[in-house]
């Protein structure tokens, strides 16, 4: 029976991507978040009109692009430093 949930589970999550594609948003991210949310996000995806580009719009994504470039080069950087510490402290002391 969990089998069956499971495989059910995962279909809705391609098909919710399929129409968020449709609608041109993001594929990926709404099957991530139909893994998690299942039905919910079919109805936030059915209910959500269809995403227009818009020069504000594209000006608003490129200032998140660039705070998302920045959070990412930091992460990266904290998780190096928290490896070498790590291996730093296996090995050293």
């Amino acid at each position: 029976m969990q089998e069956n949930f499971t495989v059910g589970w995962g279909t809705l999550a391609l098909i919710n991507a399929a129409i968020a594609q449709s609608k041109n948003r993001g594929g990926a991210p709404w099957l991530i978040a139909s893994l998690f949310l299942g039905p919910i996000a079919t109805a936030l995806l059915v209910l959500l009109p269809k995403y227009e580009v818009t020069p504000e719009r594209l000006e608003r994504e490129k200032a998140v692009e660039k705070v998302l470039k920045i959070v990412n080069i930091a992460l990266v950087v904290l998780i190096v430093l928290a490896i070498v510490i790590a291996l730093v402290k296996k090995y050293w002391v």
